[in-house]
């Protein structure tokens, strides 16, 4: 099974632990390339399709870095709707 496979199946779970290098590195694999914004903004976008953009905000004050559930969920949500989750 593939990394990305992986990391897709366990966003899909919204677990607690999830760090921000593992979504990070699954959104880049899925295509996302990642911008900075102010402060601890971060937007993801697809260039091939303008309208697939997710903003997060970068974990900080927890080491390891986990996202927030809050955020997986939304992360999860916009893949399986842009349809990332069909095989």
């Amino acid at each position: 099974m593939s990394k990305t496979r992986k990391l897709l199946e366990r966003l899909d779970r919204i677990p607690r632990d999830m760090t921000w290098d593992e979504l990070s590195s699954l959104l880049e694999r899925l295509g996302f390339s990642r911008k900075e914004g102010a402060g601890s903004r971060v937007l993801f976008f697809c260039a091939s399709d303008p309208q697939r953009v997710i903003w997060l905000h970068r974990p900080h004050g927890r080491n390891p870095a986990t996202v927030l559930s809050v955020y997986i969920r939304d992360v999860r949500d916009r893949l399986n709707e842009w349809g990332y989750y069909d095989d």
